[in-house]
């Protein structure tokens, strides 16, 4: 990937903007309105850290999950597919949208049906990079292992080394 630091789910710029625009939707939400605050904003005057999740603190993760619930799980992972100027898919976007959303949902602890889980499940099953990388590969397989696992208990993810 072009514009990638790291292999990870977060390590890229189309992953940051996914969450740029994850954080454009949840803000539409009364839960989300709490981390609007001024002793939460940043100098942009948004809270800014949605692509942190790994750093969010417990009361973070309950915003944003209480959020996404608000939201609609459903809903927030079709808003966060874009669309090119003649309305078809933007493959390359939608592509890291798939990861990035289910990993927003796993670390805050929203609610999460078996046909979510699937839909996140093969997102990163199709992911191109890590058909050709197997650090990528090793990090999608991971990831697809933690949303099967998931019971709505928030995940810090990536795992700390131990």
């Amino acid at each position: 990937m072009m514009d990638a630091w790291s292999k990870r789910i977060m390590g890229s710029d189309t992953s940051f903007d996914v969450a740029g625009r994850a954080e454009e939707l949840l803000s539409t939400t009364q839960a989300f309105k709490q981390l609007c605050e001024p002793q939460w904003r940043n100098e942009e005057g948004k809270w800014g850290r949605l692509h942190m999740p790994e750093d969010w603190t417990e009361q973070e993760q309950d915003v944003i999950a209480r959020a996404i619930n608000e939201y609609g799980l459903d809903s927030f992972i079709e808003n966060n597919m874009l669309r090119a100027c003649d309305g078809a898919p933007d493959t390359d976007y939608n592509e890291i949208a798939g990861p990035v959303v289910g990993l927003l949902a796993i670390s805050s602890g929203a609610n999460m049906t078996d046909e979510e889980k699937i839909a996140f499940i093969m997102a990163a099953r199709q992911d191109s990079w890590a058909k050709s990388d197997s650090d990528r590969k090793a990090i999608m397989n991971a990831f697809s292992k933690a949303i099967h696992a998931y019971d709505g208990t928030p995940v810090h993810w990536p795992k700390p080394a131990s």
